[in-house]
């Protein structure tokens, strides 16, 4: 991620992209602090400017105090053999690797807001699932893209949506692209062959906990420098 790319409709991020203004189209989402409730700003007197910049300067000074970064994205890092990328500003991550094989995997996904603690609460099941999607590329450039999500369950931890493959990551950037069946309309013995290939490529657990902390983080990190900008600007 040097710099802001605009995506074709059928590029990984794009589809992604897609599927969040989907999801705020049903469910507008208000901004958020998942440990403490819904974010509330401040007020002080003053000129317009004064006022806005010290209610900024408030709730800025109330987020760092009660910013922790998730643990468990330390230790990924430290431990994994993932590099993971991103860049200050952007709503974009990626993680990538090459196999022994030759074959180049990226793992992207997007910051997700937090939801409110009380609609959570009122839900039977609280709805927690970062949207990711997988390229595999060969040597050759023969590339296959799976579009999936997190999946917040001990025996299934991601869920296959689509599939799409062609002999180029170019070709599937194509508006005509074939998407692929839908993943469950498959026999089962494929889904199960794919969910084994991508496991094997290091689509595991201690990825999927990583992608899924890190889409709040970064969520919180980006309010932290937006309130950061906003309140040097009206200052």
């Amino acid at each position: 991620f040097g710099s802001r790319v605009c995506h074709s409709p059928n590029s990984p991020m794009a589809m992604l992209r897609t599927t969040l203004r989907a999801l705020r189209a049903v469910r507008p989402v208000a901004p958020v602090l998942s440990a403490a409730g819904v974010r509330r700003f401040s007020t002080a007197g003053g000129t317009a400017g004064s006022k806005l910049a010290a209610a900024m300067q408030t709730e800025l000074q109330h987020e760092k105090e009660q910013y922790e970064q998730p643990k468990i994205v330390k230790e990924f890092l430290e431990k994994s053999d993932w590099e993971f990328m991103h860049v200050e500003g952007h709503v974009n991550m990626s993680v990538e690797k090459t196999t022994e094989a030759g074959l180049k995997i990226q793992v992207q996904w997007q910051l997700t807001f937090p939801t409110d603690m009380e609609t959570e609460q009122a839900a039977e099941e609280p709805e927690e699932s970062t949207e990711f999607a997988v390229t595999v590329t060969k040597a050759s450039g023969d590339t296959m893209i799976f579009y999936c999500t997190t999946h917040r369950r001990e025996t299934h931890r991601f869920l296959i949506g689509n599939i799409t493959c062609g002999k180029s990551p170019d070709e599937l950037q194509q508006q005509t692209t074939y998407m692929g069946p839908e993943f469950d309309d498959l026999q089962d013995d494929l889904q199960q062959g794919f969910d084994e290939f991508l496991k094997e490529l290091g689509i595991t657990n201690p990825l999927l906990d990583f992608i899924d902390a890190t889409a709040v983080d970064k969520e919180q990190q980006e309010y932290m420098r937006w309130l950061e900008g906003v309140k040097d600007f009206v200052s």
